[in-house]
């Protein structure tokens, strides 16, 4: 399964995703990219090795270090379910539409959690869209 390696989510030895924070006072917003069904090739003509790395990463090129996560789950829509359901048991989940949300993120930051979703602050939810 899933577990999480110096701040990588990954199986095995491989990456399967990748986690950003933004963090001001007493708020933050966490993201991560799920890596489904990727060309890794592809990675070689965009993205450099990087200066930092993990030490689980032994120097290894993009294509080496991460998988897609289709290669141990083969349904989506599955996986989402299981991912859903384990994070729902630490917080409130909340399904949202990706188009709806594209246009939130065009608003401060600030009242985008109250004035879409009526959330209260100190609280902790996780969107998935």
């Amino acid at each position: 399964g899933i577990v999480l390696k110096d701040n990588d989510w990954a199986i095995g030895e491989k990456k399967v995703a990748g986690n950003a924070q933004y963090l001001k006072k007493d708020r933050f917003c966490h993201h991560a990219s799920l890596l489904w069904d990727t060309n890794f090739e592809a990675y070689k003509k965009y993205l450099k090795h990087p200066p930092k790395e993990p030490a689980y990463r032994n120097s290894r090129s993009h294509s080496d270090f991460l998988t897609s996560l289709n290669k141990s789950y083969k349904d989506q829509e599955d996986f989402l379910s299981l991912l859903k359901l384990t994070i729902s048991q630490r917080y409130e989940v909340i399904d949202t539409d990706w188009e709806i949300e594209k246009k939130v993120l065009k608003k401060e930051y600030r009242n985008i959690l109250k004035e879409r979703l009526g959330l209260q602050r100190n609280m902790h939810y996780a969107v998935i869209s």
